[in-house]
C-alpha cells in the first residue's frame, strides 16, 4: 500500500478516526482497570479471610500474595500501556504500531487473568475447606458459595476465551498492514 491509499482510508467515513481510536483505547484501558481494581480487592479480602482463620497454613497465605504479585504485574502493565498512548504520535505508521501494543498487551492481560483464575480457585476450596472443618459455615453453604464461585470463574473463563477470539485477529491484521508498510 503507499500513502495515498492510507490517507483515503482516513478519509473514509466508515474508518475511525485517530480521536475515536484515542476514545476507544481510554474507555477499553478504564475497563481493565476496574476489572483490576475488583480483583485485586477480591484477592484483599481473600487474604484477609485467610489470616483471620484460625487454622491457617502457609498456603492459605501463600496463594493469595501469588495471586497479589500477578496483579501487581498487570496493574504495571496497564501504567506502561497509557504511559505509552501518551507519548504516541499520530502518524498512521506509529498508530497501526500502538494499536498493535495494545492488542499484544491485552493478550497478555486476558494470559494474565486465566493465571489469576487458576491461582485463586485452589485459594478458595482452601478457604472453604477451613472454614467449614472449623464449623463456621455449615455443608450446604459451602456447596452454594461453591456454585456461585464455579459461575462466576466460568463467566470470566468465558469472556476470556470469547475476548481472545476477537483479539487474535485483530493482531494477525494489524502485523499484515504493518508488513505491507515496510
Amino acid at each position: 500500500m503507499n500513502l495515498e491509499s492510507y490517507e483515503a482510508a482516513w478519509r473514509n467515513q466508515a474508518a475511525p478516526t485517530p480521536a475515536d481510536l484515542a476514545r476507544r483505547a481510554r474507555r477499553a484501558h478504564r475497563g481493565r482497570f476496574l476489572i483490576l481494581g475488583l480483583a485485586t480487592v477480591n484477592t484483599l479480602v481473600a487474604t484477609g479471610v485467610a489470616i483471620a482463620n484460625a487454622s491457617f497454613s502457609p498456603l492459605t497465605l501463600a496463594l493469595p500474595l501469588l495471586a497479589l504479585g500477578v496483579l501487581a504485574i498487570l496493574i504495571r502493565r496497564q501504567l506502561h500501556l497509557r504511559q505509552a498512548w501518551r507519548q504516541s504520535t499520530e502518524a498512521v505508521a506509529d498508530a497501526l504500531h500502538l494499536s498493535l501494543r495494545e492488542v499484544d498487551q491485552e493478550l497478555t492481560s486476558q494470559k494474565t487473568l486465566g493465571l489469576y483464575a487458576a491461582l485463586t480457585v485452589p485459594l478458595f476450596a482452601v478457604l472453604l475447606y477451613q472454614l467449614h472443618a472449623a464449623g463456621k459455615m455449615n455443608q450446604n453453604a459451602v456447596f452454594s458459595l461453591s456454585l456461585m464461585l464455579a459461575g462466576v470463574y466460568l463467566g470470566n473463563a468465558a469472556r476470556i476465551w470469547y475476548r481472545r477470539g476477537q483479539l487474535l485477529p485483530q493482531r494477525d491484521h494489524l502485523q499484515r498492514v504493518i508488513a505491507q508498510l515496510r
